[in-house]
């Protein structure tokens, strides 16, 4: 059975902490009594943090800056605890829609820029605070969208199939070390994510998937009525950081939603692609019969 060490403290870097899910890890941690060093872009978002109750240390790097981040793996090294072990939470991320034969490629290496060439700069950084002492973990923020690629996310998804990969042979390589690295694969949480990268693009050559966008810009707002809360994704993080023996990957999502990913996992990928199709292309009835009246 795992046990939680519930006296541990630790110094832990959580990256992208500024807003959801970051925000509320760094606000947990610290107020437990572990010293945080929280990665924002902004000097406000340094401020606002600094307002928080527990030891927070804003470190002011964006992970696709590599001469930045290895800066501040520097001011870390100065200022942790030598007598904790050092963990990494690699939490920033960025959500990139539309459909990929449209998808400007600049958009579609942004995708990668920041969540897996970012998560690889942040790692290696700050790897050797994780060396340090006994006990030091790593922890990626992945998706349930690194298991099921969704039509209109793929560069999301094409981001987070590969952290899942480098996660793997990361904790393959470590595991000599006893260095524990942990997937964290969330549904749809409530955070800005949603807000900041899901808004479909409609430039020109958009027309023939124009009915397909419409409906999945509704899709998503319907999930996202129903998305969790950050607190719960917390609670994910302490048990990876904190148990003796965590799982290696944990699914944060709705037991319903669960079920959901799991049927399709059990499924031929032929019948998932013909429901998609139907649920995203095909008309309704009421579609046809309107269509039908035009003409």
């Amino acid at each position: 059975m795992n046990r939680r060490s519930s006296n541990r403290r630790l110094s832990i870097l959580v990256t992208g902490a500024s807003t959801g899910i970051g925000r509320a890890l760094v606000e947990k941690f610290a107020s437990d009594g572990h010293q945080v060093f929280a990665s924002v872009r902004k000097p406000e978002d340094g401020d606002s943090l600094n307002a928080l109750a527990g030891e927070i240390i804003p470190l002011f790097f964006d992970v696709t800056d590599t001469e930045a981040v290895f800066r501040c793996a520097k001011e870390a090294e100065h200022k942790r605890y030598r007598d904790r072990a050092f963990c990494i939470v690699n939490n920033a991320g960025i959500a990139v829609g539309g459909p990929l034969e449209i998808l400007d490629l600049k958009d579609f290496k942004r995708q990668f820029e920041v969540n897996v060439f970012g998560v690889f700069a942040v790692t290696q950084a700050f790897l050797p605070l994780v060396r340090a002492m006994e006990g030091g973990r790593i922890v990626n923020m992945s998706s349930v969208s690194g298991k099921f690629a969704s039509p209109f996310l793929g560069a999301y998804s094409s981001s987070k199939y590969a952290l899942e990969a480098y996660s793997d042979a990361l904790r393959r390589e470590l595991a000599v070390d006893d260095i524990k690295v942990l997937i964290i694969e969330p549904g749809p949480v409530a955070t800005p994510i949603w807000d900041k990268g899901l808004k479909m693009p409609r430039p020109e050559g958009a027309k023939r998937y124009e009915q397909a966008l419409d409906r999945f810009e509704r899709y998503v707002d319907h999930i996202v009525k129903r998305a969790l809360e950050p607190k719960h994704v917390v609670r994910a993080v302490e048990r990876a950081l904190l148990e003796n023996d965590p799982p290696l990957r944990q699914i944060v999502t709705s037991i319903a939603s669960r079920a959901e990913y799991q049927l399709m996992n059990l499924l031929p990928d032929k019948w998932i692609d013909k429901a998609l199709v139907q649920q995203l292309f095909k008309p309704t009835k009421a579609e046809a019969a309107q269509r039908t009246a035009q003409s």
